[in-house]
């Protein structure tokens, strides 16, 4: 018997036409992040990609507010030169995403009549929350990597970086102090927690936070996956929340090793920056850094306000279409999604973007975002984006 005897296309079946698939693998994300409540429905959004001609990128109008002190009223002093109402603009776009699976008839035949598109649609659900989950993550790390003087300025009030620290553990101040410094006197805003696991088993050794629990129908109280911490609803999710640091040393290199990367150390404390060598000359390799990950990851805490993302669900003209290649015994099924997915308070710029549709790596891209600017030229309050991370070893 040959090693791949009694698998066809990717499906153990037996031979004998006996057995059946009772079982399902189980799922290995939980999409907890997107199912959290921090996405909230945006009619302005949906009337927007409704009623144009081209529903790709728009611009949504925001009022902003009215802003100054009013002058002494003592029959003496003068008006000032008055006050108006500025506006803003929020840029935004559709996100797409499309997919086709098949199976063939000879996997029915041979599996006891097991109808494993029926499966597949069954697990489409699932499939797409994490593919979205992808994209909202994506975009969360995004929005901390702007590159304007506004977005660095929002990067460096809503991180609360402790991982440098002789104690480099989440403490019982840590979340107060991090939601303070992001959103000062706005910080009741916050409501969700997204941790890794370590973070939440170390919270739960310092007693600082507790299981929800429910009663189920026989009066039995159970607990669930979920926990509360000073009043937040807290997730675990090891998937999204483990990082690993870059660390740069100085090459030990004698000779330029084809295809190895290179960088040079510009800039000195929080300034420095490491450039990648484009051609690297043996004349300067006593210069030259290389990159590996650290040994020891970092944990990325988010903390999010409920609806901290605008969502809209814009659709495709075929959300699902079914395909029979009876040539080869086989039916496809091809699935479409337009989404959007919009920071309170952020906007998409479409500054490099190729396409009609941006890119995991576009998305991706800190130059793409910005904070809303109004006519005056003020930017959006930065306190009124409740989107927060803490950034610890434990």
């Amino acid at each position: 018997m040959t090693e791949n005897k009694g698998v066809f296309n990717q499906k153990y079946f037996n031979e004998r036409a006996f057995g059946a698939y009772y079982d399902t693998i189980p799922q290995e994300r939980l999409n907890l992040l997107i199912k959290s409540g921090v996405l909230q429905g945006n009619s302005k959004i949906r009337e927007l990609f409704s009623s144009q001609t081209g529903s790709v990128y728009g611009v949504i109008p925001m009022v902003g507010r009215l802003n100054g002190k009013p002058v002494n009223y003592d029959g003496k002093t003068k008006y000032d030169n008055g006050k108006t109402l500025p506006t803003y603009k929020q840029g935004v776009v559709v996100i797409g995403r499309k997919d086709k699976f098949f199976e063939e008839d000879f996997t029915y035949d041979v599996t006891s009549k097991k109808d494993f598109m029926s499966q597949i649609a069954a697990q489409l659900s699932d499939y797409w929350d994490s593919a979205w989950e992808d994209v909202l993550l994506i975009i969360t790390k995004a929005i901390f990597g702007i590159t304007t003087d506004a977005g660095k300025e929002f990067a460096e009030k809503h991180t609360y970086d402790i991982s440098g620290e002789t104690n480099s553990s989440i403490e019982e101040t840590t979340l107060n102090t991090a939601l303070q410094k992001a959103c000062g006197d706005r910080r009741r805003k916050f409501a969700v927690v997204i941790a890794n696991s370590t973070i939440v088993t170390n919270l739960e050794g310092k007693k600082l936070i507790q299981n929800l629990r429910y009663t189920d129908p026989n009066g039995i109280e159970r607990e669930l996956n979920l926990y509360t911490w000073n009043g937040k609803t807290v997730v675990e999710y090891d998937e999204i929340t483990e990082e690993y640091e870059t660390v740069y040393a100085k090459t030990t290199d004698t000779v330029i090793i084809e295809g190895k990367a290179y960088y040079t150390k510009s800039g000195t404390g929080t300034n420095v920056k490491y450039t990648a060598v484009e051609s690297p000359a043996v004349g300067s390799i006593g210069n030259y850094y290389e990159a590996s990950k650290s040994e020891t990851p970092k944990f990325v805490t988010y903390v999010f306000g409920k609806g901290a993302f605008d969502y809209e669900d814009i659709g495709a003209k075929m959300p699902h279409e079914m395909d029979r290649d009876a040539d080869n015994d086989k039916d496809y099924l091809y699935e479409r999604q337009r989404k959007v997915f919009m920071p309170h308070g952020i906007s998409y710029l479409m500054t490099s973007q190729a396409t009609d549709s941006p890119t995991d790596e576009e998305l991706a891209n800190g130059e793409n975002w910005d904070l809303v600017k109004g006519s005056d030229g003020n930017y959006y309050n930065h306190k009124e984006i409740a989107i927060a991370r803490i950034v610890s070893k434990g």
